[in-house]
């Protein structure tokens, strides 16, 4: 069978490389890839540039699912990047729930390829690219990316990084003044609820210095759990610090939208830590009781055998003439 010269002088110069080879040049082989996915994870850049002359597929995907440009970008390989940006790769193909190419850049720390993606002027998703580069202490590739994307986006990865504990982060997004209540969506909750849960208390403190809104509550429509404020869940886990910054902070140690229990009753009904207890208890005699909360409370003490905190609560019931 005829094939044309320049055919026979690549599969001449590519190794082990067969003239079927050249024929299926987009085929999977064995190896789970292609020629172009294989010759990129070799960092073999000539043989890059002419698979791509004798037209291989650029965004033909491995059998792992990453396409050759996100391999090049994995494996920090600038000059192939390069090639195949200039062949017209698809810089957003990316599998569902996997990674896109700024995401594998971020996360390997390779910012020649970061600067180069910028650089196409295309329209790049910055927020989990700058929470994947921080959680693996990449700044250099954090700060690039915080000077290049606008506020609006940066909102949405707030929860992210209060869940990972990602102190040096928050401190660079409060710099520029991000809004710090952005409910997430999936789980409806705040950053700030989803740091009190994890007792992250330094996460706790910069949100509420950035200005979260310390009252607003998870709602997870009717499933149990829902409705509860970061003070609720945070006195319900015994997490001291943080009760004491949420009660600094003014927290409405009223709101009771779970099964209808304060944060107070809750953790008193759930035989919860006993300072989160006195620290809940010492704001409330300071509030006041109103209605039948005190009597409410003594009956919840008295069918958990709390009975120093009954004590307490009666004799206060005696001092008080409202109560």
């Amino acid at each position: 069978m005829f094939f044309k010269p320049f055919s026979i002088f690549i599969c001449l110069l590519l190794s082990n490389t067969t003239i079927a080879d050249i024929r299926n040049i987009n085929k999977i082989n064995d190896a789970g890839g292609t020629l172009l996915t294989i010759a990129i994870q070799q960092g073999k850049t000539l043989e890059v540039k002419r698979l791509l002359n004798a037209h291989a597929n650029v965004n033909k995907a491995n059998t792992s699912g990453n396409t050759p440009i996100q391999l090049a970008a994995i494996n920090g390989k600038v000059e192939i990047f390069k090639l195949l940006l200039s062949a017209g790769a698809n810089i957003h193909k990316h599998r569902l729930y996997r990674p896109n190419t700024l995401q594998y850049a971020s996360r390997e720390g390779h910012i020649e390829i970061v600067r180069l993606l910028i650089a196409t002027g295309e329209y790049l998703e910055y927020g989990n690219a700058i929470a994947t580069a921080s959680a693996n202490k990449h700044f250099s590739i954090v700060k690039l990316l915080l000077t290049v994307n606008g506020n609006s986006s940066l909102s949405s990865i707030v929860s992210s990084v209060a869940n990972k504990n990602d102190v040096k982060l928050l401190k660079l997004l409060l710099a520029r003044k991000v809004y710090m209540s952005l409910v997430e969506r999936a789980y409806r909750s705040t950053p700030l609820f989803d740091a009190a849960e994890s007792g992250h208390t330094e996460i706790v403190r910069l949100l509420l210095t950035g200005g979260a809104e310390v009252d607003i509550a998870n709602t997870f429509g009717e499933e149990p759990g829902g409705g509860r404020t970061p003070l609720y869940i945070a006195a319900e886990k015994g997490h001291i610090a943080i009760v004491k910054l949420l009660l600094a902070a003014n927290a409405n140690i009223n709101m009771s939208l779970e099964m209808g229990k304060s944060p107070l009753d809750n953790v008193v009904s759930k035989k919860g830590n006993s300072q989160v207890i006195a620290l809940l208890l010492k704001a409330k005699i300071k509030q006041g009781f109103i209605a039948n909360e005190l009597s409410e409370l003594i009956s919840i003490a008295t069918s958990v055998k709390n009975h120093a905190l009954f004590k307490k609560l009666k004799h206060y019931q005696k001092r008080c003439k409202k109560c």
